[in-house]
C-alpha cells in the first residue's frame, strides 16, 4: 500500500507533469504563504498561464469536496490569483455547483492521467531531474558568459524567501521576474524543468557563490600575469647591465 504522503507527493508530480504539458509555468511549488507573522497555509503551486496570468493550483490525489474547492478559492484570493484545483474529479453535485459560483478551474487527472507515452515520460524525468538537483548534480552555466543585469537577478532570488520578494527587490512585478525566469531557463542559465522556489533559491546561490569564486580567480591569474610581466621585465633590465 502506498501511503497518504508518499501518493499526494506522486499526485504533485503528475499534476506538474500536466500542468507543463497543457502550457503552465511553474514558478512556486509548496509555497508556505505568512499572515501577521505566522504561517497561515500552504498552496501545492504558483503559475502562470499561457496567458501570463497568476495562478494557485491545489492537488488532490482523490475527489475534491465542496470544502476543497472553497478552500482553493479562498487560498487564491488571498493571493490574487486564478482558482485552480487538478484532481480525479467532483466528489457529489454539490462540489460542482460551488465550482462553478466562484469560478474555480478544475483540471480532472480522467483526462489525461497518462494516456500518453509522452505523458509518462514528463512525469519520470521530472522526477529524475528533481533528484539530480536536490543533489547538486545539475551542471551550472559558463559562468563568463553571464552578464550583470543576469547576476543581479540571480542575487535577488538566492536572497529573497519568497518569489514576490525577489520581484519587489528588483522593482519588479511578479509577472515581469516570472518572464525573467523563463528566459534564463531558455538560455541555458537556470534549468529548464519547473522549479519550487525553494529549489530556484538554492540553485541561485549555487551559481553566486561560484560567481563569486571565478571572478576572485580571473583576478588573480590577471595579477599573476601582471607579475610575470614584471619580472621579465626586470630580468631582461638585468641582462642588459
Amino acid at each position: 500500500m502506498i501511503n497518504s504522503r508518499r501518493k499526494g507527493k506522486s499526485s504533485e508530480r503528475i499534476a506538474e507533469g500536466l500542468l507543463r504539458k497543457l502550457g503552465y509555468e511553474i514558478l512556486e511549488r509548496n509555497k508556505l504563504v505568512e499572515k501577521g507573522g505566522e504561517q497561515a497555509f500552504e498552496v501545492d503551486f504558483i503559475a502562470k498561464d499561457p496567458e501570463g496570468n497568476l495562478s494557485c493550483i491545489e492537488v488532490k490525489a482523490g475527489d475534491a469536496s465542496v470544502s476543497d474547492i472553497r478552500h482553493t478559492y479562498a487560498n487564491s484570493e488571498m493571493l490574487n490569483c486564478k482558482p485552480i484545483i487538478v484532481c480525479k474529479s467532483l466528489s457529489n453535485v454539490s462540489a460542482e455547483v460551488v465550482k462553478k459560483e466562484l469560478g474555480v478551474t478544475v483540471i480532472p487527472f480522467r483526462e489525461y492521467y497518462l494516456t500518453e507515452p509522452e505523458e509518462l515520460e514528463l512525469v519520470v524525468k521530472s522526477a529524475i531531474q528533481e533528484v539530480l538537483s536536490e543533489f547538486g548534480f545539475f551542471p551550472l552555466p559558463q559562468l563568463e558568459e553571464i552578464p550583470e543585469d543576469t547576476i543581479k537577478v540571480l542575487s535577488a532570488l538566492s536572497n529573497a524567501s519568497s518569489f514576490p520578494e525577489a520581484a519587489k527587490e528588483l522593482d519588479l512585478s511578479t509577472n515581469e521576474l516570472g518572464k525573467d525566469v523563463g528566459d534564463l531557463r531558455e538560455t541555458g542559465v537556470l534549468p529548464k524543468w519547473s522549479q519550487s522556489f525553494s529549489d530556484l533559491r538554492k540553485f541561485s546561490s549555487r551559481v553566486i557563490r561560484q560567481y563569486s569564486v571565478s571572478r576572485r580567480i580571473k583576478r588573480i591569474e590577471e595579477r599573476l600575469e601582471q607579475l610575470e610581466q614584471e619580472i621579465k621585465k626586470i630580468g631582461e633590465n638585468w641582462k642588459k647591465q
